[in-house]
């Protein structure tokens, strides 16, 4: 008897368990069936309990709910946006300035509230929206080209043309001579930053503000140096008096391309209170450059085999310009230890950038001549007669003549 009974509740347990799994189950597929037919509903609708400036537009399409709006969308207030620096404003009207509603804006955010691409993070939106509603507001939308102009308006009213402080030597070596311009408060309206700002302030403002107040972004281009900041310039620029450095090429056969500093042209590219004016060194260095640079020379070399008399002859050089980062460097290196008066070496390499002909000498000719081997240059113009008529004859005779190897070359 105890047998019978222990059987009929294992098979009651049983059926019970098999009860609930097969409730659990059902339950599952119905609200996966439940939420699968929602997102197919509301597949090109925007989802319920969702409002527009308070306005229902959950189950309506874009364009059903872009409708709905307008029909009951009141007229814009008007605005008066105000951009102002220090005691200078300009103010201008909303509808000067192309301001409109941004309805589309706002039903593009409605109809993508809860379209998240992760299943989950949407099912937990659309659970939210059963129990809490979500209004979209609806903001003001300004023409960008008329802002931008607006700010310009006030650019050409706010800037101030300054000048940079700057200190002269008239005379090398002479104290006295030594000036220092002040220089002149300058400042200038950053116009994207502050476009920037304004359409921040203006996607953060209600509609129904009459009145928009923005302060415009200024920066400050120079500043004129009070008597103490003179003084210390003056101190400055005191310690390169007399101090001359050359820049020299560590060929000698470049020797013609070296560069020079003096006290005077030091001084000038000093900028103040501290640091260096980029400007004029890139100014400098154009000036170096133009004196250097020149492109590379191919060879060309042509003469009669039988006469062995040359009718061309062209030797290869490399192309070179300045290595206007490299001189940088050792020229703010140069002027830093002048000012932590360091000892300063007489010369400083002249840093180049070679660049090789496509055609050196010794590929234009089977002889053995690879290069230019020297140069002479002498004038006889006040020499006697006799000297003259003899170097004009030798001169004439062996130019552009050719000895081949091993063979031995006088003038007799």
């Amino acid at each position: 008897m105890a047998i019978f009974n222990l059987s009929i509740k294992l098979s009651f347990v049983r059926s019970r368990k098999m009860v609930l799994l097969g409730s659990l189950l059902g339950i599952t597929s119905l609200t996966i069936a439940g939420t699968l037919l929602f997102l197919y509903q509301f597949r090109n609708s925007i989802y319920p309990n969702i409002s527009i400036e308070n306005i229902p537009v959950g189950g309506l399409t874009k364009d059903q709910a872009l409708q709905k709006i307008l029909s009951q969308e009141s007229e814009l207030p008007a605005q008066t946006l105000e951009l102002a620096v220090d005691n200078i404003t300009l103010a201008s009207e909303s509808a000067q300035l192309g301001a409109n509603y941004d309805t589309q804006s706002a039903i593009d955010t409605a109809y993508n509230f809860g379209r998240t691409k992760t299943l989950d993070k949407r099912l937990l939106t659309l659970a939210k929206l059963l129990t809490k509603k979500e209004n979209i507001p609806v903001t003001v939308r300004y023409d960008l080209d008329a802002l931008q102009l607006m700010t310009e308006k006030l650019k050409e009213r706010v800037d101030i043309e300054g000048a940079a402080p700057e200190a002269q030597l008239a005379y090398s070596g002479s104290p006295a001579s030594l000036t220092i311009e002040p220089g002149k408060d300058g400042r200038e309206l950053a116009v994207e930053p502050t476009l920037q700002k304004i359409l921040e302030t203006l996607q953060e403002t209600s509609p129904e503000t009459t009145r928009i107040h923005i302060s415009a972004l200024v920066a400050s281009t120079s500043a004129k140096l009070d008597t103490d900041a003179i003084t210390q310039a003056q101190q400055r620029a005191t310690k390169y008096l007399d101090k001359n450095v050359s820049f020299s090429p560590q060929s000698e056969n470049n020797s013609e391309l070296r560069q020079t500093l003096n006290d005077q042209e030091m001084i000038s590219l000093l900028a103040f209170p501290e640091g260096y004016s980029q400007e004029k060194i890139e100014i400098l260095l154009t000036t170096w450059e133009e004196k250097i640079s020149r492109p590379p020379q191919d060879a060309e070399f042509e003469y009669n085999p039988e006469t062995w008399v040359v009718t061309k002859f062209v030797p290869d050089h490399d192309g070179l310009t300045l290595d206007t980062e490299k001189t940088q460097q050792q020229l703010e290196t140069l002027l830093h230890d002048i000012e932590e008066e360091k000892e300063l070496p007489e010369q400083l390499p002249l840093e180049l950038i070679s660049q090789p002909p496509l055609v050196t000498l010794a590929e234009t000719n089977n002889l053995g001549i690879n290069e230019k081997i020297g140069f002479g240059d002498s004038y006889y113009s006040h020499s006697i007669p006799g000297r003259i008529h003899n170097v004009a004859l030798t001169t004439k005779k062996i130019n552009l003549t050719l000895v081949p190897p091993g063979q031995e070359f006088s003038f007799n």
